[in-house]
């Protein structure tokens, strides 16, 4: 698939919510918009062609335990750990797995300085240890600032396209 990404919605390409997760083989894109402070992020497995993306919305499970059980992307530990479980099931071994996220942002950069709970920037904190306590690394990410970012992620290919103030950023 060689189009470009408008940031619009169009029938050929999974949408994901926020605290939901979606897994592929391609050829498919999966697309999330509207990553403020939450943080989407895409593992692939550049040799079988599967991938996946998360769209989560707080850094820890143990806020709500329960709903992480119910809702496993809701939260960047229990969603990372469930997609990078999924991929790697769909995956021929996923021991190849490239993972770039986005988002993380302060809701509004003019209240950055009043962003008392700073849920960006614990999102994006989560991710890396999480990743880090996988053995796994970020390869790219479009993180922090202001900004809200919509993400596309083509497969089988694996290119993730972030959307954010009418420009896009290959990652």
């Amino acid at each position: 698939m060689n189009t470009v990404f408008t940031g619009e919605f169009t029938p050929d390409q999974e949408v994901v919510g926020i605290g939901e997760i979606a897994v592929a083989t391609g050829p498919e894109s999966i697309v999330t918009y509207a990553l403020g402070s939450c943080i989407g992020v895409a593992v692939h497995d550049p040799l079988s062609g599967a991938g996946g993306l998360l769209h989560a919305a707080l850094p820890s499970s143990e806020l709500d335990p329960e709903r992480a059980r119910r809702e496993p992307g809701r939260f960047v530990d229990t969603g990372l750990r469930t997609l990078v479980e999924r991929v790697r099931r769909i995956a021929d071994d996923g021991a190849r797995l490239v993972v770039r996220a986005a988002g993380g942002a302060s809701v509004s950069a003019a209240h950055a300085a009043s962003d008392t709970f700073e849920i960006g920037r614990r999102n994006v904190s989560a991710c890396r240890e999480v990743l880090d306590r996988m053995g796994l690394s970020m390869r790219a990410g479009h993180l922090g600032g202001g900004i809200s970012r919509t993400v596309r992620l083509t497969l089988p290919e694996g290119r993730m396209i972030v959307k954010a103030d009418g420009e896009e950023h290959p990652l």
